[in-house]
């Protein structure tokens, strides 16, 4: 991956790190149950649209199915570890709706970036760099 992708995967990465243990990041608490869900999507499928649209400017010749799957896979793995974190963080908390959430953030994210990177072309071809 090039440098200046690598630093913007890694600010991104950063950045969710901070919001998921951070005691209250945003200023205030959401008390309704679910409300927590568009944020999850947000986040993760943002993740894994950065890091698919790192390794397509790194390498365009890179096969669309393992851009795919490296950047929903990874972007999945690390909102596991995030969440896992939250057990020994006391104020937050764990819960297994949110890697479910995460992982289908992932998976929207990356398609959402597929679509938009692939129009035009056949499955399976290169994109333009």
């Amino acid at each position: 991956m090039k440098p200046r992708y690598m630093l913007l995967t890694f600010a991104y990465a950063a950045l969710l790190l901070y919001l998921m243990s951070a005691p209250d990041p945003l200023g205030k608490e959401i008390e309704q149950p679910g409300a927590d869900i568009p944020g999850h999507l947000l986040a993760f499928g943002g993740m894994a649209a950065v890091l698919a649209f790192s390794l397509y400017r790194s390498n365009a010749q890179i096969n669309p199915h393992v851009l795919f799957g490296i950047s929903a896979v990874s972007a999945f793995i690390y909102g596991v570890a995030l969440e896992f974190m939250q057990l020994y963080l006391p104020y937050r908390s764990f819960e297994y709706k949110d890697i479910v959430v995460d992982g289908l953030g992932a998976l929207l994210g990356c398609y959402l970036f597929m679509r938009h990177a692939y129009r035009g072309q056949r499955a399976g071809e290169p994109g333009p760099p």
